[in-house]
């Protein structure tokens, strides 16, 4: 059913009897209403839907950092996090014999231009904890207010865990995962942020870890 708005001479949005009404760049518009749609389930277009399914759940599990870590340029690009997390990642995702593969060393859950950390070996703390020590080149653009955060993603559970920011010249941080996780391949990433510039630098893959 249709809405109208403004009354008789207003705009109208949705279905009026074979036509769907809408608005495209300001201007009133209409076209045909196909009660059949085509489905076509063609291999390549079952492919595509694997690939965006995949990413789009990735999206949604990896929320808590992207959120902080994209939101800047997504903002710049009139975008939400999460879809510019798929349209950056869509490389990262590939299926082979109708199993998914995703490439966690390439995904990119924040970007930015702010200086990046180096991170150093990621280690494995003990209590379900792991940590990692950093610093910051000199000529990078940052500031020593600026936060570190660590992210891990755990796939066998699709779970994810964003640590407490630290700040830049503490040098190292540290994020306690779920008891759950232990036994599991967990993949972590550092990326700073600007609380005062509202934004991040580019993620850093800190390589896979099994949790003990």
């Amino acid at each position: 059913m249709a809405t109208n708005r403004n009354g008789i001479m207003g705009t109208c949005r949705g279905k009026i009897g074979p036509v769907i009404a809408y608005t495209w760049k300001g201007r009133q518009c209409m076209r045909g209403y196909n009660p059949w749609p085509v489905n076509p389930r063609t291999k390549k277009q079952q492919t595509n839907r694997s690939i965006f399914g995949t990413l789009s759940a990735l999206a949604s599990n990896m929320s808590p950092a992207t959120e902080i870590g994209l939101r800047d340029m997504a903002d710049n690009q009139g975008k939400r996090p999460m879809h510019l997390f798929i349209s950056l990642n869509r490389s990262c995702v590939s299926i082979d014999e109708d199993e998914v593969h995703v490439d966690y060393p390439s995904l990119t859950i924040a970007d930015g231009t702010l200086g990046k950390a180096e991170f150093g070996p990621l280690q494995n703390e003990g209590n379900c904890t792991v940590g990692v020590d950093f610093y910051t080149l000199a000529e990078a653009s940052h500031s020593d207010d600026d936060y570190v955060y660590l992210f891990a993603y755990e796939p066998f559970s699709k779970w994810s865990m964003l640590s407490f920011p630290v700040a830049r010249n503490s040098c190292h941080a540290s994020l306690a995962l779920p008891g759950r996780w232990t036994g599991h391949e967990v993949h972590p990433y550092g990326f700073c942020w600007s609380q005062c510039w509202q934004k991040a630098s580019p993620s850093d893959y800190l390589g896979s870890i099994i949790l003990n």
